[in-house]
């Protein structure tokens, strides 16, 4: 199945033909190979980009609950922080709920959970920050970078702490 979903000026024809896609890839049968998986999320992720689709995308509620159900349930091999990540490029807010599991899962992928806690600090609201305060002790490490002499590190409860701040109406 090869269908070409960058087409300028067919903005609102392209989203019906995206839910088709997420509808015929999420079907059990179907069983996509991981290069499939990859192709349809990299699609996903240029429409993403394009925001004459994001903002078709955010009026259409239930194409909305297509795309979510399908990044929810059926991640394939591109991993729960890629299908986050698109999720936070999207804006779609009501996936929070879903965020907050994942980044309460000590058995998810660390790279997933940091993901989902930046997304809750984009889109979440207040009644999450009681939810997510035990992550203020989570001492897993999410990753390094080096600046100059120095290696900066970061933990699980350092980004817990910039949601939360930001969760609590800090910048």
């Amino acid at each position: 199945l090869r269908v070409r979903v960058v087409r300028p000026k067919q903005d609102e024809t392209l989203i019906a033909e995206v839910v088709i896609l997420l509808v015929l890839g999420a079907d059990a049968g179907a069983k996509p190979d991981a290069p499939t998986w990859d192709r349809l999320f990299a699609g996903l992720e240029t429409l993403a980009e394009r925001q004459a689709v994001v903002k078709l995308l955010q009026a259409d509620k239930q194409a909305r609950g297509v795309l979510v159900t399908f990044l929810r349930v059926n991640k394939g091999p591109v991993g729960v922080d890629r299908a986050l990540g698109l999720v936070l490029a999207l804006g779609l807010s009501e996936t929070a709920d879903w965020a907050a599991e994942v980044a309460l899962d000590g058995k998810s992928p660390v790279q997933g959970r940091a993901v989902a806690l930046l997304l809750l600090g984009k889109l979440g609201d207040k009644r999450l920050l009681r939810r997510l305060a035990p992550l203020l002790t989570d001492t897993t490490p999410v990753g390094s970078r080096k600046l100059g002499p120095v290696t900066l590190k970061a933990e699980m409860r350092d980004v817990a702490l910039a949601t939360l701040v930001r969760l609590e109406g800090g910048e």
